[in-house]
């Protein structure tokens, strides 16, 4: 479907988890797309979102930065905020609910969520601003909730960062073929693809991937596959400016190993 299309399985009120790492890895062309839907129709809005990465370059209107309007998130979840040039201005000015919680954390909770489990009790962020006896993660006033709880295992504590339900996956392959499965072929690193499928997946939620092209069914060899058609529910074709490899590049075959 296009992009547009995509948007409207995106209900006001959804938790959105979102793929990226800076520059590699972001869905732009669904991004787009949903903050034009926002500016000319007020839909989606109210979105949770969830990520782990920042995804922009720290100056541009690009990647997560497209979803910094004030009504189209109210609360964000995630490991990284200062790229997007807008988001501190919203944490900042309490517009929006926000907690930081450690990255390699955050990759951890998406697995959890895909597996049904209640998250993640780590030691990671003891005695730091994930630690409940100090922010608890939280960023501004306005953020209320508990989202890790301090607990004691045989005498010794751990953190406890809670799972939640994640409404839509929004995320990345280079082929598709007419089945949904997906490959990664050009892409530069294949981050939480799979784990944000999942999470959506086997939270009843909708799983949507922006890629380079289609291609018939058996045409990706089997060992390819990276998420596989029965998790996903939309495909997008995106043009090609809207699905460089990098920030800096539309295509570098160094940058997936196939020449040095």
């Amino acid at each position: 479907m296009t992009a547009e299309e995509s948007v409207k399985l995106i209900k006001s009120g959804a938790t959105v988890a979102i793929s990226g790492f800076i520059g590699m890895g972001h869905p732009e062309e669904i991004s787009k797309a949903v903050e034009e839907s926002f500016l000319k129709n007020g839909v989606p809005n109210n979105i949770t979102l969830a990520y782990g990465a920042s995804q922009n370059d720290g100056k541009s209107n690009w990647g997560l930065n497209r979803w910094c309007k004030e009504g189209l998130i109210s609360k964000i979840i995630a490991g990284h905020f200062n790229l997007q040039p807008d988001m501190p201005k919203l944490i900042n000015q309490e517009k929006v609910d926000a907690y930081a919680v450690p990255q390699g954390v955050m990759m951890h909770l998406f697995r959890a969520i895909g597996g049904k489990k209640p998250g993640v009790i780590t030691h990671v962020g003891l005695k730091t601003f994930a630690d409940p006896r100090e922010t608890g993660g939280r960023l501004n006033n306005r953020s209320k909730e508990e989202i890790v709880k301090l607990i004691e295992l045989e005498g010794k504590e751990y953190l406890w960062y809670k799972s939640f339900p994640v409404d839509v996956a929004i995320i990345r392959g280079t082929t598709a073929d007419e089945r949904g499965n997906i490959s990664c072929e050009k892409e530069a690193i294949r981050l939480e693809f799979y784990a944000l499928a999942l999470a959506a997946h086997n939270s009843g939620g909708k799983v949507i991937v922006q890629v380079e092209r289609m291609t018939q069914n058996g045409s990706i060899d089997p060992r390819d596959v990276v998420v596989p058609g029965t998790m996903v529910d939309a495909i997008v074709v995106a043009k090609p400016e809207n699905h460089w490899q990098s920030l800096a590049e539309q295509y570098n075959p160094a940058l997936t190993g196939d020449t040095r």
